[in-house]
């Protein structure tokens, strides 16, 4: 007996170690849970299996040794009792040892398990409905809020960002998309799924959160990631729009308008503009450049046919085209006062992907032409915010929007982009900032004209060159007796190439005409080469 009692007091003593080191274990577990999932620890931790089942079998162990003990100690003499209680307590003692260290290896592991996130996006079931409606009622909506998955998932976000922790935060904003489209995928299988428009909305919500703190952390790669989920989830809505359940992202006339996207959108482009983030407010005009023009060519009415008379009913019809195009000016807008000047190229590539996408539009070519004219002026006053920036001295051929006039033309006979260049050669030269790559652009376009064949528009270039010339006096600058001189150039160039091909006699007189009009151009040749000038001749 007294063999016995010694026995289990040794055992007793070690299963207290254990029962120590378990509960210190369980702490490190529960802080791991809580650095990588936050208050979600409180909530979720001790509902694990495997922490109720390790201080189960331990609290079980100690208690059954001590009676153990205690009953072996004060019986007068052995019996089949006691021998009983003597060998249940070692068995138990050795499962506790053997199977406490399984758990916690699980334990640990699920600690830092990123599929707790997922599970939280479980969570956003019927249950959930139904605790937000009683706490609604009841009045107890801070209540349900502290449980709230949504607000969870936010709060976790949010340290993932500022812990720079990138799976994470990937592993958040994919789920998101793919919640979204699972909830969709319910509707139509008749489960249960959470309302779309509200669902949206918060995850909305949630990610702004994450890219406003990632701006201010510097971290540009988790707020790139965080905007393209927002476009991923409104591509979701777009791809889904006409379905059931979705009639509430319709705006006025039933019509799909992206309005929150627009205005989140923006509010992205000003912070990024203000932390001084230039490549992702670059990301962002793409982004919303692929967006839009893809709801812009699905949803363009076919019907749509421009005769003159009916201007408002088809600037109405046109407006999934025209909207976007206003949201490209707001941004050259926002550029203007932060003087980010690189950054326009970006919103002028957006407007020449509009102009090429109406050209292969299914409509009339006169309603193209009318889409053309609006895209124009769009173009064109956000050109003009550009050229009077101070920085802007030099106009670059990705930062000249206005080289589709011959193209255009011979597709469709619509005048309207060659009349915009010709007013845009106007502006340049009268602020001072007509170069070589602009007339190089002008002349590339009146070869084009020659191999059409439209003597019309090469009168209007050849014309336009000529008057540009007769602008140029003696008291000229150095810079403009030297454009002077490129544009001579340049029109002898096309005079070669209307020879070749052949272009027409009257074309060709008209070319000559031109160049014969050049009176000044030795003079102001020989005043340059006196004086050291370096002629830019640049092209792009």
């Amino acid at each position: 007996m007294e063999t016995q009692a010694a026995l289990l007091e040794s055992i007793l003593r070690t299963i207290g170690v254990l029962f120590g080191i378990t509960f210190s274990l369980i702490v490190l577990s529960f802080n791991i849970f809580y650095r990588y999932f936050g208050r979600y620890a409180f909530l979720d931790f001790f509902k694990n299996r495997s922490a109720k089942i390790c201080i189960t079998l331990l609290f079980a162990a100690v208690v059954l040794l001590s009676y153990s003990v205690y009953f072996i100690k004060e019986a007068p003499v052995s019996s089949s009792f006691s021998n009983f209680i003597f060998f249940f307590s070692i068995v138990l003692s050795i499962v506790s040892f053997f199977s406490i260290f399984p758990c916690f290896i699980f334990l640990l592991r699920n600690s830092q398990n990123r599929k707790n996130i997922i599970n939280l996006f479980n969570k956003l079931n019927e249950d959930v409905t139904v605790a937000r409606f009683i706490a609604k009622m009841e009045g107890d909506m801070h209540t349900f809020h502290q449980k709230d998955p949504i607000n969870i998932i936010n709060e976790i976000g949010l340290m993932s960002v500022k812990e720079s922790d990138f799976y994470n935060i990937e592993l958040i904003t994919d789920t998101m998309v793919d919640f979204f489209r699972t909830n969709v995928t319910n509707k139509e299988e008749e489960k249960y799924y959470v309302d779309f428009k509200d669902l949206y909305y918060k995850f909305f919500d949630s990610l702004e959160n994450f890219y406003f703190l990632a701006l201010k952390e510097k971290n540009e790669y988790i707020a790139i990631l965080v905007m393209r989920t927002i476009f991923r989830i409104e591509r979701l809505v777009f791809e889904n729009i006409e379905k059931e359940g979705f009639e509430e992202f319709l705006g006025h006339g039933e019509k799909y308008r992206y309005l929150n996207l627009n205005f989140t959108t923006e509010k992205f482009f000003k912070k990024a503009l203000q932390y001084g983030e230039d490549d992702i407010c670059q990301e962002i005009i793409e982004e919303y450049r692929s967006f839009s023009k893809a709801v812009f060519v699905k949803l363009f009415p076919p019907e749509v046919n421009y005769t003159g008379s009916n201007r408002f009913d088809t600037a109405q019809k046109c407006e999934v085209v025209f909207e976007p195009l206003a949201k490209f000016l707001a941004f050259a807008e926002i550029l203007v006062p932060a003087k980010k000047h690189t950054l326009f190229k970006e919103i002028f590539n957006s407007f020449y992907v509009y102009e090429v996408q109406v050209l292969d539009l299914e409509t009339t070519d006169s309603t193209k032409c009318f889409i053309l004219n609006v895209i124009h002026n769009y173009k064109k006053e956000c050109f003009q915010k550009y050229i009077d920036l101070n920085d802007v001295q030099q106009i670059s051929y990705l930062n000249f929007p206005f080289k589709e006039g011959a193209n255009v033309y011979e597709k469709i006979k619509c005048k309207i982009p060659h009349l915009g260049l010709l007013e845009m050669i106007d502006m340049l030269f009268g602020k001072g900032k007509l170069n070589n790559v602009v007339i190089n652009q002008a002349k590339a376009q009146m070869l084009h004209m020659i191999r059409i064949d439209d003597e019309v528009l090469i009168k209007d270039l050849v014309q336009k060159f000529v008057d540009i010339s007769h602008r140029i006096d003696v008291s000229a600058s150095l810079d403009r007796k030297d454009l002077y001189i490129k544009l001579h150039e340049n029109l002898r160039i096309v005079q070669r190439d209307a020879i070749a091909k052949p272009a027409t006699e009257a074309v060709r007189e008209m070319i000559q005409l031109a160049i014969a009009s050049f009176d000044k151009l030795e003079a102001y040749k020989q005043e340059l080469k006196k004086v050291g000038y370096v002629s830019d001749a640049r092209i792009i």
